[in-house]
């Protein structure tokens, strides 16, 4: 070390102690708030682990249970499908929606309902009918397309407890009673849940279902006004849809849809409804943006260009590479 540095050093030797000091405490603070960070992480998953309550099955009893089931054409499969289902759940009405059948299926499904008092038919007639499923189940539900929400509801945060899933149930039964048909096919973790709460009172305006298949809330979702939930993948069919969602969660990690204007976070209670009152105010023009909006998730041309890609690389080469959609 040269005399200089040396003597410099000597010189402000207690300034180089103090600012030694200051930069070891530094040190120790952070790492201290690092540890704290992560001690608070754990007892917060500690405590949702052990809070977090398996779903309790429901008193099947305690429903009128509908069954729906759109067909069109069936005659082959129809009676054997209702001889089944009353057989499976005697106490179960059964809604048979016949799509304007070119076939018997109409005359076989009057004739289980001359045998069995709670099998329904409800027909559908040319150009009202053969005009898809979604349709059919619109039908079935008596909505009418771009006139009403379509809720769903399972995760533990919106239904652990009795002031999370009550907030969120109180402005859907809102949203109802102000004349717009909400439809609930509710989860059983949710189900088990009002049941707990006692807050079946707050279904009584709601349209609600068992739930239904992916394809029936495709086909259900394509035609609603707005979507409220936390599901994952909703947010991202929505994109697709060009549907509006609103997102009952304290967080995503699908922010590409929120970005985008197709949703937005709420949480239960006034938000959720005051949120979804003011997008239900302007449902023409906000579909009409939303269809003119391209999904953050692509354009659903993804199999064809790696198909393309595939064969270029094959040596063929003939099939083209899709263009990316503008």
């Amino acid at each position: 070390m040269p005399d200089a540095l040396y003597d410099r050093i000597v010189l402000h030797q207690d300034a180089v102690v103090w600012f030694a000091g200051l930069i070891s405490l530094a040190l120790v603070g952070y790492m201290a708030f690092v540890f704290g960070r992560f001690l608070v992480y754990w007892a917060g998953s500690r405590h949702a682990f052990r809070h977090n309550r398996p779903a309790e099955p429901g008193d099947p009893s305690a429903f009128q249970w509908h069954l729906v089931i759109p067909c069109r054409d069936e005659e082959a499969v129809v009676t054997q499908t209702l001889d089944g289902l009353r057989a499976a759940a005697p106490e179960a009405h059964l809604w048979v929606i016949d799509d304007d059948s070119e076939d018997a299926t109409r005359e076989l499904v009057l004739a289980a309902a001359a045998r069995g008092p709670r099998v329904h038919l409800v027909q559908r007639r040319r150009p009202h009918a053969r005009i898809g499923k979604g349709a059919a189940l619109l039908a079935a539900h008596g909505l009418r397309p771009d006139g009403y929400v379509l809720a769903t509801v399972h995760r533990p945060e919106n239904t652990d407890t009795a002031e999370a899933l009550g907030a969120v149930l109180a402005e859907l039964d809102r949203i109802a009673r102000a004349g717009t048909p909400v439809l609930f096919p509710m989860h059983p973790r949710t189900r088990a849940a009002v049941e707990r709460f006692g807050l079946a009172g707050l279904l009584e305006r709601l349209a609600v279902t068992e739930p239904v298949g992916y394809g029936d809330f495709l086909g259900l979702a394509n035609h609603a006004a707005l979507l409220v939930s936390d599901s994952g993948g909703v947010q991202e069919e929505c994109t697709v849809l060009g549907r509006p969602l609103l997102v009952v969660r304290r967080s995503t990690e699908r922010r590409e849809a929120v970005e985008a204007g197709f949703a937005a976070l709420v949480q239960p209670g006034e938000e959720l409804g005051g949120l979804a009152r003011a997008w239900l105010s302007d449902t023409p023009e906000r579909l009409a943006r939303l269809a003119a909006t391209p999904s953050p998730y692509g354009d659903g041309l993804a199999s064809a260009r790696i198909a393309a890609l595939t064969a270029a690389l094959a040596g063929r080469g003939a099939e083209p590479v899709v263009p990316l959609a503008a």
